[in-house]
C-alpha cells in the first residue's frame, strides 16, 4: 500500500461499514438481518458493484462486528468516545 503521507509513513488510512441494530434489539431479529445481510453479499452482482468502489466485503456476525469496533476504537479512539467539554 503507498503512503499517503511521507512524512508520516505509519499513518494507516481505512475505513470500513457495519450494519448496526439499536441495543436491546431481539436477538431473533438480528439472527434474521445477519442471514439476509449475509445472502446479500453472497450475489454477485452486488459484490461486483462494491468492488468496482474499491469496496471488500467481508461478512461477520455480531459478535465479530462488535470485536472490531471495540478494537478500532481503542486503537483510535475519536471524537464521538471523548467527553463533551
Amino acid at each position: 500500500m503507498a503512503h499517503i503521507c511521507p512524512a508520516a509513513p505509519e499513518l494507516n488510512v481505512a475505513t470500513w461499514t457495519a450494519l448496526l441494530a439499536p441495543a436491546g434489539t431481539p436477538p431473533e431479529m438480528t439472527k434474521v438481518l445477519e442471514r439476509e445481510l449475509n445472502k446479500a453479499l453472497q450475489d454477485r452482482e452486488l459484490r461486483q458493484t462494491f468492488e468496482q468502489s474499491y469496496y471488500e466485503t467481508i461478512p461477520a456476525s455480531p459478535a465479530q462486528a462488535t470485536q472490531r469496533i471495540e478494537t478500532e476504537i481503542a486503537r483510535n479512539g475519536g471524537p464521538w468516545c471523548r467527553p463533551r467539554e
